[in-house]
């Protein structure tokens, strides 16, 4: 077993990566800076080193051996200071002190956690030998890293890895990531606006990638002759981006619009990865599939979602009737559009035949029964059928469902007349013509009301 250390340990990929590894029985340094507040979630028993990015030329002064070095910590990689040289090229600064402290420890490998970034636009599948033409600071800072990681290796012996690492993913990624924000949004029925997604794209499961990355470090250290090498992070699964986002939304089962082309990229990124010689160094070829990640993060985020209250019931047509929960429903459980709209249109019914039989009882001819019955059961039936069978809580479509109800009115009270000419009387005159008035009612508030935008 080796012992590693890990700068930027409480990244995303970092904190999988210790877990990783110590999962597979190596000792885990996991530096991070001392304010991090995520430095908690590190498993148990992994020893952690506070050092801020300017102190990794010291780092040899405070671990006197480490056997593999895996460098994860990068300033500005959001995308407000991708292109600010002054951020970028500190990060070349400090990684190459982190390669001098690293050979004074001892280190026999080194791997540098590169980027797709540095490949720029390529419409083609992308190797390892392809050429870099990145059009970002960051994209040039990784491909200026690399360069000096080979001529270090060189000059030193110490083996060098640049992992080139593709979009990875997973329940604990950024909330600002692409999947992410899509489940989101998904999840709570906003409209999203993205680009045309008609570029291809690669998706890899943040496990996935750490188990790649722990694999590339013990074949590097077991390989006879090597010294230095890139190696693509990534999966087989590559797909137009839009396919993906399409799955996402059938997954999560939303209605929510998708605007594809609001957004205009200055530069068009496409991500057709070949892995092959990651997976030839590695011999791993498991891949999870990108189905069985967006289910576990949708169960995910529809808890966090349901503890804040912001959950909401939306339902996708297309899909077959089956729904997601919309916070406050007590119908959630029922997947069957159909059969939530008959238990609402009971406990309608049972408000707006109660109600008529009462004024019926009272003394009141049966046309003014009907009058009062459909007044007062309008604004019940309003809040009860808007949230319940159409998941839309908007008061302002209150004057259009009472103009529906207008033309109810007249549908259920010519009914009436027509079950009382064929001899009823007017109790059960009011109650056979329940059924028909609900399934017109049903028709013409999905269709003039509630209708889909």
């Amino acid at each position: 077993m080796s012992t590693y250390l890990i700068t930027g340990a409480t990244s995303f990929i970092g904190m999988e990566i210790c877990r990783t590894l110590q999962n597979n029985g190596h000792t885990v340094i996991a530096v991070c800076r001392d304010s991090s507040k995520a430095k908690d979630r590190l498993p148990s028993g992994i020893e952690v080193m506070a050092a801020d990015m300017r102190e990794y030329a010291r780092l040899h002064e405070k671990v006197k051996h480490a056997d593999i070095f895996i460098n994860l910590a990068w300033a500005g990689t959001g995308h407000d200071c991708r292109n600010t040289v002054d951020i970028q090229e500190n990060n070349i600064e400090y990684t190459v002190d982190a390669m001098h402290s690293a050979h004074k420890m001892g280190c026999k490998v080194f791997v540098e956690a590169g980027s797709q970034a540095e490949y720029g636009t390529v419409m083609t599948t992308i190797t390892e030998e392809t050429p870099c033409r990145p059009f970002s600071e960051y994209g040039r800072a990784k491909l200026a890293i690399n360069e000096k990681g080979v001529e270090f290796s060189e000059s030193t012996g110490m083996k060098y890895v640049h992992l080139r690492i593709f979009s990875i993913f997973g329940e604990e990624d950024h909330e600002w990531t692409l999947v992410m924000s899509c489940i989101n949004k998904m999840l709570t029925g906003q409209e999203i606006e993205l680009s045309s997604c008609t570029q291809h794209w690669n998706f890899l499961y943040y496990k996935d990638a750490a188990t790649q990355i722990m694999k590339l470090c013990e074949y590097a250290m077991r390989k006879d002759g090597f010294l230095h090498g890139i190696y693509n992070i990534a999966s087989r699964d590559t797909r137009i981006l839009k396919d993906f986002v399409e799955r996402m939304k059938e997954l999560t089962n939303t209605s929510s619009k998708i605007c594809y082309g609001k957004i205009v990229p200055v530069n068009i990124v496409s991500l057709q990865p070949d892995v092959s010689k990651t997976e030839n160094a590695t011999r791993h070829y498991v891949y999870t599939p990108f189905d069985k990640v967006v289910e576990s993060i949708i169960e995910k985020e529809k808890k966090k979602l349901e503890k804040a209250g912001k959950l909401q019931y939306r339902h996708a047509e297309e899909c077959g009737g089956t729904s997601l929960p919309l916070s406050g429903n007590p119908l959630h459980c029922i997947n069957s559009k159909f059969l939530r709209f008959i238990l609402t249109g009971i406990l309608n019914t049972v408000f707006g035949v109660g109600v008529y039989c009462l004024m019926i009882f009272i003394g009141l001819p049966y046309f003014i029964a009907t009058l009062i019955s459909n007044v007062l059961g309008v604004l019940f039936n309003f809040k009860t059928t808007g949230k319940f069978v159409f998941e839309n809580n908007d008061n302002s479509l209150i004057f259009r469902f009472t103009l529906c109800y207008l033309f109810i009115y007249v549908i259920n009270t010519g009914v009436v007349k027509l079950m009382l000419l064929s001899g009823l009387d007017e109790y059960w005159a009011g109650i056979s013509a329940t059924p028909i008035v609900a399934i017109c009612s049903f028709f013409m508030l999905k269709r003039f009301v509630y209708k889909k935008k």
